[in-house]
């Protein structure tokens, strides 16, 4: 039931719908439709073609929100779906995901909103991102947007730690696992191609000043004065 409902674009429906409606600015429209479809949608046969492409047309679909409900919706889909669909990779990148992820990340890791929301929002996409990252040709993806995107962001996740105020210790310690993923995304990215003919890889640098060592140093600065 859960396959047909899928193949025959009951998702790609809702999705349209709830896309529409939480485009209008200050939308509150509840999601848990769309969230319920998604979830079932992990479990349908994917080995049918037409499930494969109603759950590509999703990503499509959900990538051109930018309501922080449909976001969401994406992200919390995305955590799963990466692990148990290995071939909805390429279309995270066809449908422009990356940087949507990217913008979620560096949003929610301002003093301004330091709720601990925002912060798990951030950590999942950043969660996202390293998982991606895996894959050299990912990592260009994501170096491509912005040289230092996520140093960026794990400098103020490192400041949020700093100047967190008594009793938000819960704050503190999303913040360092945000620093922490990305850490992990470094980590990816400065990997020695396998592929490479060289006998040592050719390392992905963030700069040309940059390298593993001076990366990871200054990644592991003390956050306490």
């Amino acid at each position: 039931m859960i396959t047909l409902l899928i193949s025959e674009g009951l998702l790609a429906k809702v999705l349209e719908k709830t896309l529409l409606y939480n485009q209008v600015e200050g939308s509150q429209i509840n999601t848990s439709t769309a969230d319920l479809l998604l979830t079932l949608s992990l479990k349908a046969h994917t080995k049918d073609a037409r499930v494969r492409i109603e759950l590509s047309r999703a990503v499509h679909i959900l990538s051109r929100g930018w309501a922080e409900q449909i976001q969401d919706l994406l992200a919390g889909w995305l955590q799963d779906a990466l692990f148990k669909l290995p071939w909805i990779w390429p279309t995270v990148t066809k449908a422009r995901t990356i940087p949507l992820l990217m913008a979620r990340a560096e949003s929610t890791c301002h003093m301004l909103q330091n709720k601990p929301s925002n912060l798990i929002h951030g950590l999942r996409a950043i969660e996202i991102l390293c998982h991606l990252c895996q894959d050299h040709s990912y990592c260009c993806d994501v170096l491509n947007i912005r040289t230092h995107s996520l140093l960026t962001t794990t400098n103020n996740a490192r400041l949020m730690q700093m100047a967190r105020p008594a009793g938000e210790n819960h704050i503190g310690s999303l913040a360092q696992a945000i620093q922490f993923s990305v850490i992990e995304c470094v980590k990816f990215m400065t990997t020695p191609r396998p592929e490479d003919d060289s006998p040592h890889g050719t390392l992905m640098s963030l700069n040309p000043c940059w390298n593993v060592e001076t990366t990871w140093n200054w990644l592991l600065q003390p956050c306490w004065p």
